[in-house]
């Protein structure tokens, strides 16, 4: 008996592409926030984020790592008496 008719063969190939476009779309969003993630030129990134939660550890949160190395670089305006 054969249970594989034209018909339940279109069913069996629509959901089959139906499900290849969703996993590829869902991958398409994964990179995209992977490699904003990552991206050096967001300011969001994974790597900015842990390295302030590093330096808040360190400050009681009161600077960015890049102002605060400005600030030294520079003289701050509280040492400065501004």
């Amino acid at each position: 008996m054969n249970t594989w008719t034209p018909k339940t063969t279109l069913i069996v190939a629509g959901v089959a592409v139906a499900g290849l476009w969703y996993v590829k779309s869902k991958a398409t969003e994964t990179v995209k926030e992977v490699g904003q993630a990552v991206n050096p030129v967001n300011p969001d990134n994974v790597f900015n984020r842990g390295a302030q939660a590093i330096w808040d550890q360190f400050t009681d949160g009161k600077g960015t790592i890049g102002t605060d190395i400005y600030d030294w670089i520079h003289g701050s305006d509280e040492l400065k008496g501004e």
